[in-house]
């Protein structure tokens, strides 16, 4: 796989097969970003697309003690892993933090979770890519597209209770008995009751 544009890294990472040299391939993907904070100041880090230069940038957005990420005191972006932001950590005092600056690190990506999202998105554009990852990256768009439907349905229903449910004894929808707590169940249930969906769907 060629990286003349920069467009991935070679990690170890724990939990996904070795590819190249004991390591695996995880792409940067551009618009990807991450929210953290650094000693006593918050940053959003991401990667961009430079068509100029034909390859992948970092940007570095400093937000001092602004929780809210909305107040940019400092930026920076360009195609130097982060060196400009080991500079500007090394030289702010207010910042405070003395702890790992990679790139790895900084991006989430020595979290298999995070590889294994981009890797699968990016099988969804290239099929021959990561095939693993391709499966599991259409099975957690299934679930966050059931987890979307249901919050829909649940905002549609509370509506339903405070229009017609003066009472609080309940209402009754599809047969089924709706009161304003919901039902009692655990995650085992709710994830069983995902999974029926489906197969009625199908």
């Amino acid at each position: 796989m060629n990286n003349t544009n920069n467009v991935y890294l070679l990690l170890k990472l724990a939990g996904i097969e070795n590819e190249f040299n004991n390591k695996v391939f995880v792409p940067l993907i551009p618009d990807y970003h991450v929210y953290t904070k650094l000693g006593k100041t918050y940053f959003r880090l991401g990667l961009e697309w430079c068509n100029k230069e034909n390859t992948i940038l970092y940007k570095w957005n400093d937000f001092a003690n602004d929780y809210t990420f909305t107040n940019v005191q400092q930026w920076h972006t360009a195609s130097d892993n982060l060196s400009s932001l080991r500079s500007h950590i090394k030289n702010t005092p207010r910042i405070k933090y003395s702890g790992t600056i990679s790139v790895p690190f900084l991006l989430g990506l020595t979290c298999k979770e995070n590889v294994e999202w981009l890797r699968g998105f990016i099988s969804q554009h290239i099929p021959s890519f990561f095939q693993l990852e391709r499966t599991l990256f259409r099975a957690d768009c299934q679930h966050n597209n059931i987890l979307k439907q249901a919050k829909r349905k649940v905002k549609e229903l509370q509506e339903d209770l405070y229009f017609e449910d003066s009472h609080n004894k309940g209402i009754i929808r599809e047969g089924l008995p709706i009161v304003a707590d919901g039902w009692q169940g655990s995650n085992e249930i709710v994830q069983a009751l995902g999974v029926k969906l489906m197969e009625s769907q199908n």
